[in-house]
């Protein structure tokens, strides 16, 4: 489950509300004091993914004119997550590229909508920068030397094709990735075949575990059918004004789980939580 509540008190209390009933939950630092992240992380039993997103990325949970931070303060934030109890950490595979962020189409805009058309358009998030992947390898040797685990994400910014997807997962593994995730756009309907395709190729290709969605057509039913077709986990979200709505919400995640047989425990677990 994905909590992106803008204080301390606000996060614990929703993880406090779900945490019987969710495997594993990431913590948006974006909003949150450095002081705070020891009482979160140890608020719960439940292990933590700490991700510390972009000012402009966070219009998708609702927030505007967020002040921006450094490449650099996200990953000393990341690392101080590590430090406090987070299992692992979400970075994204460009991130220290401050170059990179002056170049990238500003989110559900029109600039993106003509990008993702563009079929020779790159993922936007995968820096190929040499001191930055440098800088990258680093900052995932430090996180496993602490035995804190590392997720790679990319938001293409594209409508995800097989070969893109190789390329994306290469980078992860070469990095030192743990896991990686993929964030595909699907401005249309006809945009979720290759989507599908990617995943099903990863499947057979990738040796690192991973998890690819969807923002755009279908995105709730996207993310679901991704577990299905070979993604090792999905996200989801709680009752709260800063969910992010393209996910899909926990009862429509494990009653998928249940109808196909991905898991057969789900059912019983949700009654005992739901009551």
């Amino acid at each position: 489950m994905v909590v992106s509540e803008p204080t301390e008190r606000t996060v614990v209390e929703l993880i406090d509300a779900y945490e019987s009933q969710v495997d594993a939950i990431e913590v948006n630092l974006t909003t949150l004091k450095r002081n705070s992240f020891r009482n979160v992380f140890s608020s719960t039993k439940r292990p933590c993914i700490a991700t510390n997103r972009r000012s402009k990325f966070m219009k998708f949970y609702g927030y505007e004119g967020l002040t921006r931070a450094s490449e650099k303060t996200r990953g000393d934030r990341l690392e101080a997550a590590a430090s406090s109890g987070a299992s692992a950490v979400d970075c994204e595979l460009d991130i220290f590229d401050e170059k990179n962020q002056k170049s990238k189409p500003e989110y559900m805009s029109e600039e993106e909508r003509i990008y993702a058309s563009n079929p020779s358009s790159e993922p936007a998030e995968l820096s190929r920068d040499e001191e930055v992947v440098r800088k990258q390898i680093g900052f995932a040797e430090r996180m496993k030397n602490g035995g804190t685990e590392v997720i790679f994400s990319c938001h293409t910014q594209t409508v995800l094709t097989r070969k893109q997807a190789i390329s994306i997962m290469a980078a992860v593994r070469e990095r030192g990735g743990d896991f990686g995730k993929i964030v595909s756009l699907t401005p249309d309907t006809k945009d979720l075949p290759p989507f599908f395709e990617s995943i099903i190729h990863l499947k057979d290709n990738s040796q690192v575990p991973f998890t690819v969605m969807n923002v755009g057509v279908e995105s709730i039913l996207g993310r679901l059918v991704s577990v299905k077709f070979g993604s090792s986990w999905v996200y989801c979200r709680p009752d709260s004004k800063s969910a992010f709505g393209g996910q899909p919400t926990l009862r429509q995640v494990r009653d998928f789980l249940t109808i196909t047989g991905i898991s057969k425990t789900v059912a019983a677990t949700t009654s005992a939580a739901t009551g």
